[in-house]
């Protein structure tokens, strides 16, 4: 089945750190035909026009969200971001794995209590 990323609480906004990472990715035809898209259906999600044009996977879109995330908090900058989603679409490494591998981001671990 097709993911529904609102349901799943996932946005793109168009002015986000994501979104212009996000044009990175992608060549300026696929840009233009993305624009004309979000024009001709202002009221579907620029994730899911993103995701039904195939121009990046649930993965890669998952990985946008969280560095969206990430850049807001200052948690990492534009050039880590930018290294690890290329490592994902290179290698298949996921950005968050990447990120921490190179020492960018901290692993942190919740502690559990039974009671």
């Amino acid at each position: 089945g097709r993911l529904d990323l609102a349901a799943a609480g996932i946005t793109l906004d168009k002015g986000s750190r994501a979104w212009r990472s996000l044009l990175r990715l992608v060549q300026a035809a696929e840009v233009q035909a993305l624009t004309n898209q979000m024009r001709s259906f202002p009221d579907v999600p620029l994730s899911d026009l993103v995701l039904s044009a195939g121009y990046v996977t649930e993965s890669e879109m998952k990985s946008l969200q969280l560095a969206e995330m990430l850049l807001s908090q200052g948690k990492i900058n534009m050039g880590q971001f930018c290294v690890a989603m290329y490592d994902e679409r290179m290698t298949g490494v996921k950005m968050a794995e990447s990120l921490q591998v190179r020492g960018w981001l901290e692993t942190q671990v919740s502690q559990y209590r039974k009671d």
